[in-house]
């Protein structure tokens, strides 16, 4: 079996002696590579010159948003970590673009850092689609698909009328990919899948290897909401359930169930329809989690169903530990009651 190479962090923050900290924890305790820097310009350069598998970046730094893209769009597959010393700190559409995959809050304890680490570098990577979609966007990520095969990469320079994106060896490219070559791309956006047909300009080698693509005259809407949403805030509570149990008659939202299922997730709606809902909630299920749904609007009888988890991005911190996470959950609902969707019908024709 092939050894797995031993991970690699940048830990890139304004104050020297936090980074000479974290550095000595995660490299004499743990299994891990680090670099520290206390300037975006000196991590900029660090990543470009190694593909790091996390990084470590204080919001204090200077130019962060600016920066910060370049530094994602450079390090395409690495666990983006956010530092800060706010306490409900919250992710912008920029942000969001670059797939954080988590937010510490300072002061936090050493071991948690490094369990936030390793539970980062362990996830599926984090795609967002609560962005606003911008084809060129430095930091933005693109599916650009050939005959061959598909590159999961990432924008690093705009032009005019080109853009440039990462290639080998930091993503993996289709061995068809040529100067001249039609392909097809494909990028998410808040609202809806995206795709356009372009060309292959040429390769780059600056700032690393990459090609430059031009930009599409025409981008067509593949996927979009058969049912819309209404900014509605209700609380919510999901139950985890078995795959091989789900249900698709109406829930028993009891204690009972909730215990068999390992607690329910407590959390409130930012928008709701009857396809699904978005809401914010202190625990994380991951995607294509089935649950169970108790949804209460005010003042009336709760709407109960089952769905899926199809999003789930952190949001805020409020503390030092995991359990502190906030979360941006998706849910698409697979089955309502008819007096449930009766119910919830009659709540939406109420508010639109």
């Amino acid at each position: 079996m092939t050894p797995q190479p031993t991970p690699s962090v940048l830990i890139a923050d304004a104050d020297p002696y936090i980074c000479r900290v974290f550095e000595a924890k995660l490299t004499k305790e743990n299994p891990f590579r680090a670099t520290s820097v206390t300037t975006g310009p000196e991590a900029l350069a660090a990543a470009i010159q190694t593909d790091f598998t996390a990084i470590l970046w204080d919001m204090r730094l200077r130019d962060a948003p600016r920066l910060l893209a370049r530094i994602r769009a450079v390090s395409p597959n690495a666990a983006l970590l956010l530092l800060t010393t706010d306490d409900r700190p919250t992710l912008d559409a920029d942000l969001a673009r670059l797939d954080i995959s988590d937010v510490l809050v300072k002061p936090l304890n050493l071991d948690t850092l490094v369990e936030r680490i390793h539970a980062a570098i362990e996830a599926p990577p984090s795609v967002s689609q609560s962005s606003v979609m911008d084809v060129s966007r430095v930091g933005q990520r693109l599916e650009i698909s050939s005959a061959k095969g598909t590159c999961v990469t990432r924008v690093m320079e705009n032009r005019h009328d080109s853009f440039t994106v990462v290639g080998a060896p930091r993503v993996s490219v289709p061995d068809d990919f040529r100067t001249g070559m039609l392909v097809r791309a494909q990028i998410s956006g808040h609202d809806a899948i995206y795709s356009f047909t372009s060309r292959v300009l040429h390769s780059v080698s600056d700032p690393i290897e990459g090609w430059e693509i031009q930009k599409p005259r025409t981008i067509r809407r593949e996927q979009r909401r058969k049912h819309p949403r209404l900014p509605l805030n209700y609380a919510i509570m999901l139950e985890r359930v078995d795959r091989g149990t789900q249900s698709l008659v109406e829930p028993e939202p009891t204690a009972a169930v909730a215990q068999r299922v390992g607690g329910p997730v407590d959390g409130q709606t930012e928008d709701v329809g009857i396809g699904g809902c978005a809401l914010v909630a202190d625990y994380a299920l991951p995607e294509g989690t089935p649950v169970n749904f108790v949804l209460t609007p005010h003042a009336e009888e709760p709407i109960t169903g089952t769905g899926t988890i199809v999003r789930s991005v952190p949001f805020s911190l409020t503390g030092d530990s995991a359990s502190d996470a906030v979360y941006r959950l998706a849910v698409q609902f697979l089955s309502l009651p008819p007096s449930s969707r009766r119910q919830l019908q009659e709540v939406l024709d109420m508010a639109s």
